[in-house]
């Protein structure tokens, strides 16, 4: 393990000269490069997961590993690399790492504002809270927390303290409709992944009838004489050639056109000028409906852990609605699917106001986060 370590910095990029001393500091290129020109120029985004290292901030943080081995290398890193930078602010698009949460104890001066990233689960949280047990701590300290919906405010406060800020995803505030051109289509939304094991569905036991349901998909728009477009997950050359080649399989039938995940704004990109989008539990269909989209779920993912504190948004839905279904027989799919291809935008609407809001808002080019940021003392 510490030799893979050791040829993971080897194999990094190393920067000669330091980083800028900045009034706010990014932590987590990997999930943040987005956001950059949203903060303006006084930002610093430092990368924390091997792809580059300041030289001389690297060659300190060995020399302090061997006096504090109660942090990893990687973590002393990032403590040297906030010295430096030395910033008012630290942010992180990054909810799920325990030591992030963890550095208003190193640094109680700063102020910390986490961003929610993407739709969260019991799952989730069940890591964080053995990190606190780990960490002998009963909840994290942050300063603040923007979250997609309201409902997210119980998931948050289980592992920390902070002020709460509904935003909506940061992301998606940034994209606005377009007209749609394209009538008879359904577009899905694919949560396909490169396992060891084989490529496919994330590791569950649906995978059986998550291939059921998109063959009936197949065939309906076979028959109804729909066009098929599938959002990709994938962005890796051989990982885009898996993918496609998976539902090729599977939709051997019907013709489809299908958008690899190019870049991280892609996803938001190709969905611009399309509708009705269908998913099993993608956070874009999330994303999407807030922004004014037609989406349906299918619901039939088991709960794992049915008497857990906290619940996914599926999981809190009953099994079936307006726009989502746990049923799996044609007869009702097939019912289902029309309703999304014909039904109007407006009643999808009364739907996300009844059933979703609560998940996720929809804040049109960041106008309210930019003033909760505004009074909390960032400058945007």
């Amino acid at each position: 393990m510490i030799i893979n370590k050791i040829n993971k910095i080897v194999n990094s990029k190393f920067l000669y000269n330091l980083p800028k001393i900045k009034n706010v500091l990014i932590l987590d290129y990997g999930t943040c490069q987005f956001y950059k020109s949203f903060f303006g120029n006084n930002v610093e985004i430092l990368k924390t997961r091997g792809e580059e290292y300041y030289i001389r901030i690297l060659i300190s943080s060995f020399f302090s590993w061997f006096k504090y081995r109660n942090f990893s290398f990687g973590q002393l890193y990032i403590i040297n690399s906030i010295k430096y930078i030395n910033p008012n602010y630290i942010l992180t698009f990054n909810d799920l790492n325990p030591f992030f949460l963890s550095l208003k104890k190193i640094f109680p001066e700063k102020k910390l504002i986490l961003f929610q990233s993407s739709q969260r689960s019991f799952i989730t949280l069940k890591g964080i809270q053995e990190s606190l047990k780990k960490n002998k701590v009963k909840k994290y300290n942050v300063d603040a927390i923007f979250i997609w919906g309201e409902y997210y405010k119980k998931y948050f406060s289980l592992f920390s303290k902070a002020k709460y800020y509904v935003s909506g995803s940061i992301k998606n505030n940034m994209f606005m409709n377009k007209p749609v051109i394209l009538k008879k289509h359904i577009s899905f939304i694919s949560q396909f992944r490169m396992h060891n094991r084989k490529p496919g569905f994330m590791v569950d036991t649906n995978e059986f009838t998550k291939k059921k349901i998109l063959k009936t998909l197949s065939k309906f728009c076979k028959v109804k004489g729909i066009k098929l477009y599938i959002i990709g997950q994938q962005s890796k050359d051989y990982g885009v050639r898996q993918e496609e080649l998976y539902y090729s399989k599977l939709f051997k039938d019907t013709k489809f056109v299908y958008y690899s995940k190019k870049n991280y704004l892609s996803s938001y990109l190709n969905s611009l000028k399309l509708n009705n989008f269908l998913t099993f539990s993608s956070s874009l269909g999330l994303e999407l409906i807030s922004r004014g989209k037609k989406v349906s779920f299918l619901k039939i993912q088991k709960d794992r852990f049915p008497k857990s504190i906290y619940k996914q948004y599926l999981f809190n839905l009953k099994n079936n609605g307006k726009n989502w279904t746990s049923k799996t027989g044609e007869k009702e799919l097939f019912k289902y699917f029309n309703i999304l291809t014909n039904a109007r935008d407006l009643a999808f609407r009364k739907i996300y106001n009844k059933d979703f809001k609560k998940y996720i808002i929809y804040d049109k080019k960041n106008q309210k986060t930019k003033n909760y940021l505004k009074k909390i003392g960032l400058k945007i």
